[in-house]
């Protein structure tokens, strides 16, 4: 059998059928005995590599959701296939930072919480890793509670934190209460104040609490008071339903049966049940209102 003159040129050492060569190297040996006409075998070590195939831009795939979604819509009941290759083209366009594949894919979150928090979690999460805040807060809320992903609290505080930081209020008390519970109480009290400054109703009626009770605090009635009167005056029926009881039982303040009706009327407009009750015995003993058994009992039953 013919040995190549290629493979004697990389077995040159040790010769071609045994016997020796000379010891020059190997490549101009090569060079020299190419010319004789053979033609040198290619190495399959070197032959060329197919490219990979490009992958689809964010935008492209953000094309793509748009398009598959139409026809989905227009197929009808028969689109669920077609839905979910377009629900995947968003996710990947919103995983590559396509801003408005991001604003979509937080919508999908909104639908998926407590329906499908798993779900939830991979959707928000893709969207808060590109800045979208509302996104960074569900993310930090299903990590704390566990729901979607495994319990982890230490990162639910970066992405809480990471929503505070960007003057998200809800992220500023939800950070808040976790350091509250993490008994960082000087931290929690600064939160609670900066996301009720935001408009955050549940930190202020908090902080109205806190104030009130002295609870890791200097007890200062008053500022507790002012902090439920302001959150009251933003339509909380929490809010509304504490000062309303406070004034209804005069604790903290000078009892009044008519600032009392008006804080537990605004509430009860809202649906507040706690509120109607009160209202109820108010209508029953004859306080700021004429007596009223049949007003009283329909306040009760509601």
């Amino acid at each position: 059998m013919r040995t190549s003159r290629f493979a004697c040129a990389v077995l040159f050492v040790t010769g071609c059928g045994g016997s020796a060569q000379p010891a020059e190297d190997p490549f101009d040996w090569y060079e020299k005995n190419a010319a004789g006409g053979e033609e040198p075998a290619t190495p399959a070590a070197i032959e060329p590599v197919a490219e990979a195939a490009p992958q689809p831009t964010p935008a492209e795939r953000y094309a793509e959701w748009q398009r598959l979604s139409a026809e989905a819509r227009q197929q009808g009941e028969g689109g669920e296939a077609l839905q979910v290759q377009a629900d995947a083209a968003l996710l990947a366009a919103a995983r590559g930072g396509h801003p408005a594949a991001v604003e979509a894919a937080y919508k999908v979150v909104e639908q998926l919480v407590s329906k499908d928090n798993a779900r939830a979690f991979e959707w928000a999460l893709a969207a808060a890793s590109h800045g979208h805040v509302e996104a960074a807060v569900t993310v930090g809320a299903l990590f704390e509670i566990g729901e979607g992903t495994e319990r982890d609290v230490a990162a639910a505080e970066i992405w809480y934190r990471r929503a505070a930081d960007q003057g998200n209020a809800e992220g500023m008390y939800l950070l808040g209460a976790l350091q509250w519970r993490g008994e960082k109480h000087e931290e929690a009290l600064a939160l609670f104040e900066q996301a009720a400054k935001h408009g955050h109703t549940e930190a202020g009626r908090r902080l109205g609490h806190i104030y009130r009770s002295g609870d890791h605090v200097q007890q200062d009635v008053q500022r507790g008071i002012d902090w439920l009167r302001k959150t009251a005056e933003q339509g909380s029926a929490r809010a509304q339903y504490d000062l309303g009881a406070a004034y209804w039982g005069g604790k903290g303040v000078v009892q009044d049966d008519t600032r009392a009706a008006s804080y537990l009327e605004q509430a009860a407009a809202q649906g507040h049940a706690k509120s109607m009750w009160l209202l109820g015995t108010m209508h029953e003993f004859g306080r700021h209102y004429p007596r009223n058994y049949a007003a009283a009992a329909e306040l009760y039953e509601k």
